[in-house]
């Protein structure tokens, strides 16, 4: 990888500043599905990207493993974790009643509304697929 900006040295009062933003240079992404009591990778997608189609596709294709049983998927708080697509998959995917007045829409009303209401929806207990976030 590669970074998009060189790095700005250190200067007095400042330590150095590394761009965040990087070209891959063909690097994969790999995201896994591990069996917490065993260790084992349930499933596993490689791509050049990690997107939320990519993370969608993925627990898609987990669930399918086994798609009656109860889901919990340990994440971290990225933006691909928390995302309006993966609302709706778990409301169709656990047949739940949720009307559009509820579902709302992003950045104006309901669960769609912010970050904070999707993830409050997605780690909700009642539902057979769900959610838990690192800090």
């Amino acid at each position: 990888m590669e970074r998009c900006a060189p790095t700005k040295p250190t200067r007095p009062g400042l330590v150095e500043r590394r761009e965040f933003e990087y070209k891959r240079h063909g690097t994969l992404c790999l995201i896994p599905s591990f069996d917490v009591a065993t260790g084992q990778i349930i499933t596993q997608s490689i791509g050049p990207t990690r997107t939320e189609e990519d993370f969608l596709a993925h627990l898609k294709k987990t669930v399918a493993f086994d798609p009656k049983a109860e889901w919990i998927f340990v994440c971290d708080q990225l933006n691909i974790h928390l995302s309006e697509s993966l609302v709706r998959w778990v409301i169709d995917e656990c047949n739940l009643s949720v009307t559009e007045e509820e579902l709302g829409k992003k950045h104006q009303r309901g669960i769609l509304r912010r970050v904070k209401t999707r993830k409050q929806f997605l780690e909700d207990p009642s539902h057979r697929i769900r959610f838990l976030y690192t800090p």
